[in-house]
């Protein structure tokens, strides 16, 4: 089960500034049953292990992002995110576990523009991205049930030109 909710404000009057601004919601919960049968060198020994997984997600966010024609040629993007996660997992095997953590993190994006012609534009952009930590949804031990993996970060660089050719 899922559900996602956002909600938008956008602004563009044709002046200088346009932005858009909003706020974002995700709700994510599910389950996972297994079943494994490992089977041994002696004959007609079977080790049964049954596991359930339930996991929940709570996520949300504020972001706004933008753009300031400083003058006809050149224009600045600012922009950020601020995302706040909770996750829960509950583990039952031949081991139980419970895990809860909470992640937050706030992402910036800054850009420049320079419009050299009607068909030649330059920019530069740099950008923070983050994907909050978790909890393995298949555990073999307690540790790995309890203990979740770490967020991911990651920082962009961006040069280039677009263009629209005849």
């Amino acid at each position: 089960e899922q559900q996602s909710h956002e909600l938008r404000l956008t602004y563009d009057a044709g002046g200088k500034l346009n932005f858009v601004l909003g706020g974002y919601k995700w709700d994510s919960e599910y389950d996972i049953r297994l079943r494994s049968w490992i089977t041994f060198a002696v004959a007609g020994t079977v080790l049964d292990i049954p596991q359930t997984t339930h996991q929940e997600t709570e996520s949300y966010a504020v972001f706004f992002e933008g753009d300031y024609a400083i003058t006809d040629s050149w224009s600045l993007t600012l922009g950020g995110r601020y995302t706040k996660d909770e996750k829960l997992s509950l583990q039952s095997a031949n081991i139980v576990g419970r895990g809860a953590e909470k992640w937050d993190e706030f992402t910036p994006k800054v850009g420049l523009r320079y419009q050299m012609t009607d068909d030649l534009m330059l920019y530069t952009t740099y950008t923070k991205g983050f994907r909050t930590g978790g909890f393995n949804g298949r555990v073999d031990t307690v540790e790995s049930a309890e203990e979740p993996y770490n967020p991911e970060f990651v920082e962009n660089y961006e040069v280039g030109f677009k263009s629209e050719w005849p």
